[in-house]
């Protein structure tokens, strides 16, 4: 999208009470609303006078197309699923990296191997030295469970926020939603897509500032612009960059379930079977 289709123009507002700004902040939480009231700058509390600082390299950067392609490790479709098993192929954040156990197989058997090594040789009972072994192994395991199900409990959630507002987006003026839910399911996305450009900056080691007007330039698509030729523009922003977000939380879940699976048939395997190592 040009830089100067993005910029603010002239709107008279359609929707009845949409040009009073107050009534955004104060509004009834129960009152219904719609999505042609959500995409303005008033709405989030935004100052317009923001948008003015942001760069073409900001716009680059914020595009729906530039984001998704930094989200995947670069091959194609038909090659993810069998690097899923093994290095993965989506970037992760931080919290995420340290969570996901990357090779639960591997983890349980190097830990297991560490315990066998650290026996004391006068142990002449050797099936109970590999039985205490292989319970180190999965024990090692058993606490990264809970925290990889949150984490994809909160994907589930985030994506079901996300199908929510994907379908008042297209009949924007239709008020189906209340308003404490609209802000909910709109700031929700919002979020999601300022994180999303936090994980890029992160692997591309951006600078604060750079990081800083690409949230800008994302809010500009999101919310600049006032008019019919500008709200579609801003309704076609709001469905390509949260699919992009629904397409990155995907993929991270069904990594996720990956992981689970393969770490809860390590753990039962070994405790059950008190494998050999």
């Amino acid at each position: 999208m040009a830089s100067d289709r993005l910029m603010p123009q002239p709107y008279q507002f359609t929707l009845e009470g949409i040009d009073d700004t107050t009534s955004l902040i104060t509004r009834d939480m129960s009152v219904r609303n719609a999505f042609g009231r959500v995409v303005f700058p008033e709405y989030f509390g935004v100052d317009q006078s923001d948008f003015a600082e942001v760069t073409l390299d900001a716009l680059h950067e914020s595009d729906p197309s530039t984001i998704e392609k930094k989200l995947h490790i670069d091959t194609d479709f038909s090659m993810r699923q069998t690097r899923m098993r093994d290095a993965g192929w989506v970037v992760l954040n931080g919290f995420e990296h340290v969570t996901v156990v990357e090779y639960p197989e591997k983890l349980a058997r190097t830990v297991a191997q560490r315990n066998l090594a650290s026996q004391s040789a006068m142990m002449k009972d050797q099936d109970k030295r590999n039985h205490s072994s292989a319970r180190a192994g999965a024990h090692s395991l058993e606490p990264r469970i809970v925290p990889m199900e949150h984490l994809a409990e909160g994907y589930h959630a985030e994506l079901g926020s996300l199908r929510e507002l994907r379908e008042r987006i297209p009949r924007h003026w239709m008020a189906h939603t209340n308003e404490g839910r609209m802000r909910i399911i709109a700031e929700s996305a919002r979020t999601g897509l300022h994180d999303t450009l936090q994980v890029v900056a992160d692997t591309e080691h951006w600078t604060e500032e750079e990081l800083r007007l690409t949230k800008i330039g994302l809010d500009m698509r999101l919310m600049a612009g006032r008019g019919e030729v500008a709200m579609k523009e801003k309704k076609e922003a709001w469905l390509d960059l949260t699919k992009v977000r629904g397409n990155y939380l995907i993929a991270k879940k069904i990594l996720v379930r990956d992981r689970l699976l393969r770490s809860k048939h390590e753990i039962d395997f070994r405790l059950s079977r008190n494998q050999e190592v």
